[in-house]
């Protein structure tokens, strides 16, 4: 149990094999800039499962390289993360960035605020897999069309997405330019034929 961390619940930096599960991290401090868990370079498989996350912002987890190859794959399951009370212009469930190979499988990603730049997810670099997910997101306060509740930000961050349930107020998703609901994401993007947009 991480209690009423400040600016990092847990922070690794160069690990491999991490294997980081059933943590409890929350608190109450409304600083802008926090991470409830923080990774940045991890190779091979790492294992980041059964945590619960519950923070005012800024990432609930935030994930930068973790790298795996095809026979060491990343393992992000089965965590449920929550980021919001509008504590800073900025906030995300679950932020990814160059994260090879990565599974990202059946967690639950909570972000609710209102006031920023709020997402549920953000995926960008890494041909990751995005499958069986929960993501809801929020927002009272802005209406800008570059905002959505699961963000790719460009063709090689997601080799494959689908069977997720998806729910926003404001876009489902952004992947090359906003889409706005269910129908439009399974339209311009090769993404999501068995997804949800059911609030849950």
């Amino acid at each position: 149990i991480f209690e009423d961390a400040y600016r990092y619940g847990a922070y690794y930096y160069y690990s491999t094999n991490l294997k980081w599960n059933k943590n409890k991290v929350y608190s109450s401090r409304n600083y802008s800039s926090m991470y409830g868990f923080y990774s940045y370079y991890s190779y091979k498989a790492s294992e980041i499962i059964g945590n619960d996350i519950n923070i005012p912002g800024y990432a609930a987890m935030w994930l930068g390289y973790h790298e795996g190859n095809n026979n060491d794959k990343p393992l992000i399951a089965n965590n449920f993360l929550r980021v919001g009370k509008s504590a800073g212009s900025y906030g995300y469930g679950l932020y990814v960035t160059n994260a090879g190979f990565a599974r990202i499988v059946n967690n639950t990603i909570v972000a609710t605020h209102s006031g920023g730049t709020y997402r549920g997810v953000y995926l960008t670099g890494g041909a990751n897999v995005f499958l069986n997910n929960i993501v809801y997101e929020t927002n009272g306060y802005s209406t800008s069309t570059s905002y959505a509740a699961i963000y790719i930000n460009g063709s090689f961050a997601v080799l494959e997405s689908d069977h997720n349930n998806v729910y926003s107020n404001r876009n489902f998703g952004y992947f090359n330019g906003p889409q706005i609901d269910l129908a439009a994401w399974q339209a311009n993007t090769p993404h999501g034929a068995n997804s949800l947009d059911s609030d849950p």
